[in-house]
């Protein structure tokens, strides 16, 4: 019987010739699927700055000695990453230089993970940014994210987010702070807002506003944990809103 053939066609991955140093990409495989990075380095490969999350070889390997058949540990949530906290809680020296520090394979660049991906591993479309790990990038200390901020340029839109057209909006940070406004266009990277006290069209960030609600406003939840859930809105803060009395 003739022995059967078969190969598989890696088809290039057109989105992703074009991306520079500065692009934020979306991970479309390996275990930070769907997570996103900044592209560092290009080249034959992408180099990206991500949330760490990691779980050491070393960690891996010594459980495996000890317990061969034990059941594998869950994959760690993503975490900036602390050098103190890695030694205290691994027992494992680090490579320093500066305020860079490698383990093994791993290079961590002040608190981030700069990991080398194929073209074929990540996607520049799609880009929208979990709440979860905006706000970590925004805690980060590694320059080309303090840069970022600091120039005004935008983050990504956050995946948990739903804004349209006259939705009407709080503005948190900046001169224009606590100034109510109106949806006007919503983009990639930005949302044009029309300032309720005749300000006039600014663009600001999504991390700049948040959805505008009252005491006693009856809302739905339409992501995370308690999505589907609906009730009355007891009491509005600067971080999200909370809510009472929820309804099944």
């Amino acid at each position: 019987m003739a022995r059967l053939m078969s190969a598989t066609l890696k088809l290039p991955n057109l989105d992703a010739d074009n991306l520079k140093v500065g692009d934020w990409v979306r991970i479309i495989m390996e275990r930070y699927k769907d997570d996103l990075g900044i592209v560092a380095e290009v080249g034959e490969s992408f180099k990206l700055l991500v949330i760490p999350c990691v779980q050491p070889e070393f960690v891996t390997r010594d459980l495996s000695c000890k317990r061969k058949h034990s059941v594998p540990s869950p994959w760690p949530s993503p975490t900036l990453f602390d050098p103190i906290q890695f030694v205290h809680s691994w027992g494992k020296n680090l490579i320093q230089r500066g305020h860079l520090y490698t383990y093994q394979s791993y290079h961590f660049e002040h608190d981030l993970l700069l990991k080398k991906f194929g073209h074929c591993q990540v996607s520049s479309t799609s880009i929208f940014m979990p709440l979860s790990l905006s706000s970590l990038f925004c805690l980060s200390q590694h320059p080309t994210i303090q840069e970022i901020i600091e120039s005004g340029s935008r983050l990504p839109p956050p995946r948990e987010w739903e804004f349209y057209e006259d939705k009407k909006v709080t503005i948190t940070t900046g001169t224009h702070q606590g100034q109510e406004g109106v949806v006007q266009t919503v983009e990639a990277d930005y949302i044009l807002i029309n300032l309720s006290n005749g300000g006039g069209l600014f663009n600001f960030g999504w991390n700049d506003i948040q959805k505008c609600f009252k005491v006693k406003d009856f809302v739905q939840i339409i992501n995370g944990p308690n999505q589907g859930h609906s009730g009355w809105v007891k009491e509005v803060l600067n971080e999200p809103m909370t809510c009472t009395e929820l309804l099944e």
